[in-house]
């Protein structure tokens, strides 16, 4: 029926054949260079790159005769309701997050369906795991492909510096009375975002010039303003290439492995971290975040804003503690790490 050098998958409940297998690999555009890093993450892996794939439209490709390997790692998605990847795809679903705000408009009858089609699925978080079993899908906790960065990027010798990335900068003056050691700044936006002194300014001369009185109007007034300044945060970010978005994110990647502590209110700097054994305070005001399910066990301080100034006095910036639980967090990495592999391998 088939010859013995074509290779046939089940899509859709159909049989395709292809001779060509070629790689595809996820992007988001936005300004956010966590996006960028889990692309990296899913990319070392890959023997090439024939095609870089919006993650938010998977539907329209151009290739309609090769069958594309795609690892579906990441957050999903911009675009709840048009979301169904083309049957081109042959998708390993690793590292598969849902944001929580459009799970409902997501988890459609097709998506459902093209979601049992690649059962189990792989999932960031233990929230999206019980998400998907919820809705009748095989699922389980992958973990994020972050977490295997050191498979690729080789850990440098540790320098006597701290990274900081996307810190309140109203905190840094209590690092600061530390002295003595190299304090890098660091942004996870791809452009340096509007002054958020700006955004207020401007949006209550937007609400001034509308002469709202009513405390709604002025309410949604205001909203309107910092929605303003995110497109334009977004369309300066746009301008920049894919190749320059990726040196960005491997710049913070090496920084972080570099380092002797990091301290960050981002998630894909808490993740690299312990890819690369890296000692991390996570600044965050919401713990049950999510997101966060499934690695509170590794994170070696997990502090709300309000306690920084305690929790840095709780630790011994000249010697922080590693990761805990490193050897579970192992076991998770060489699964992550087997399982892209058989994706592979298999049929190419």
């Amino acid at each position: 029926m088939w010859s013995e050098n074509e290779y046939c998958i089940k899509v859709h409940r159909h049989v395709r054949c292809s001779t060509i297998v070629k790689y595809g690999l996820l992007v988001a555009r936005t300004e956010n260079i966590g996006d960028y890093i889990q692309s990296i993450a899913a990319k070392q892996f890959l023997p090439r790159v024939d095609i870089y794939l919006d993650r938010d439209n998977l539907k329209d490709i151009k290739y309609t005769n090769d069958r594309i390997k795609v690892i579906m790692n990441g957050w999903f998605t911009d675009r709840p309701k048009k979301w169904l990847p083309s049957r081109v795809i042959e998708p390993l679903f690793l590292g598969f997050h849902i944001s929580p705000h459009i799970a409902w408009r997501f988890l459609r009858r097709e998506v459902i369906e093209y979601l049992k089609q690649y059962e189990p699925i792989g999932c960031r978080d233990i929230w999206t795991m019980r998400l998907l079993n919820h809705f009748g899908v095989k699922a389980y906790f992958s973990g994020c492909l972050t977490l295997t960065l050191d498979y690729k990027y080789s850990v440098p010798e540790r320098e006597e510096k701290i990274v900081i990335i996307d810190l309140d900068p109203s905190l840094k003056r209590y690092i600061d009375l530390y002295g003595n050691i190299e304090i890098k700044e660091l942004s996870h936006y791809i452009v340096k975002p509007v002054s958020p002194q700006i955004v207020r300014v401007m949006s209550s001369r937007i609400v001034k010039s509308a002469r709202a009185k009513n405390s709604f109007i002025r309410y949604v007034g205001s909203l309107l303003g910092e929605t303003l300044f995110s497109i334009i945060d977004l369309r300066r970010a746009e301008k920049m290439s894919l190749e320059m978005r990726f040196k960005m994110a491997e710049a913070i990647i090496l920084e972080i492995a570099s380092a002797k502590l990091v301290i960050t209110s981002r998630l894909h700097a808490v993740l690299p971290s312990l890819a690369f054994k890296t000692p991390v305070i996570f600044v965050h005001p919401n713990p049950t975040d999510p997101r966060f399910s499934g690695y509170q066990e590794y994170i070696p301080m997990f502090c709300p804003p309000h306690r920084f100034k305690r929790c840095i006095a709780e630790i011994d910036i000249s010697n922080p503690s590693p990761p805990p639980n490193f050897d579970r967090l192992q076991e998770l990495k060489r699964n992550l790490i087997a399982t892209v592999k058989n994706f592979l391998e298999l049929g190419s």
